[in-house]
């Protein structure tokens, strides 16, 4: 998991299964399965991550090997947007750079809970249904957010697709499995991590996302997250 966002433009593409020319966008929570070699392509860029490693024998206590990846629950491995993933993933982060008691155990209990929240990814992960957006139309809508992560109006996303504010909403809900107000807070969050870890202050970062005020953002972090922004940018000091 990327803690303070993908720079460079990273694709991969799954070397036993895909042609060449076929590379894939990686979100900032990409999972790999250990039976399936990748190549990786990236521009120059830094970044800060945290990476959890699970031997098959460790994942086979809670739960049983998996052979037969569709291709579209491959792809979804390339961009996790499990919510639960992503605080187990920020818990396992923080543990592992300030370690409390007993945080062998800990980690070990957090790892356990990754792989059952990735197998019911898995489950989830099912053939794309009808009626979601196109390609093109999503990244138009990805570049859209990144650059404005508030105050978005979805008329303009609507017309920039060339389609109506209701299909939109539908079709985002297919394509992501979630709302646009829940995947804008997941860009928000994300945001305010790597700029957390970068030393930027909470005073300044709150109206920047378009918090109102310091004490909604700090609930908002605290509840997408788990832990108070504050405590957050400690522990990668």
């Amino acid at each position: 998991m990327s803690l303070t966002g993908r720079t460079g433009d990273p694709r991969v593409r799954y070397q036993d299964r895909w042609q060449p020319h076929r590379m894939e966008k990686i979100g900032s929570i990409m999972a790999l399965c250990g039976r399936e070699p990748i190549y990786g392509v990236s521009g120059p860029g830094t970044g800060t991550s945290v990476v959890c490693r699970i031997e098959p024998e460790a994942a086979s206590r809670w739960m049983p090997e998996v052979d037969d990846w569709t291709d579209d629950q491959l792809v979804a491995l390339l961009d996790v947007t499990n919510d639960n993933v992503k605080s187990l993933m920020t818990r396992l982060a923080v543990e592992l750079r300030n370690p409390g008691l007993a945080g062998d155990l800990m980690i070990e209990l957090i790892a356990g809970q990754l792989m059952i929240e990735l197998h019911r990814s898995r489950q989830a992960a099912v053939q794309v249904c009808s009626g979601g957006l196109a390609p093109w139309q999503m990244r138009l809508i990805e570049e859209r957010f990144n650059d404005q992560i508030h105050d978005v109006a979805l008329k303009d996303v609507a017309s920039l697709c060339g389609i109506s504010v209701r299909h939109l909403t539908r079709a985002f809900r297919v394509s992501q499995g979630c709302s646009i107000g829940s995947y804008l807070s997941r860009i928000r969050m994300e945001r305010a991590k790597s700029d957390l870890i970068a030393g930027e202050s909470i005073k300044v970062l709150a109206p920047r996302l378009g918090f109102s005020s310091v004490s909604s953002f700090t609930s908002a972090f605290r509840r997408d997250v788990g832990i108070s922004p504050a405590t957050f940018r400690r522990s990668f000091r």
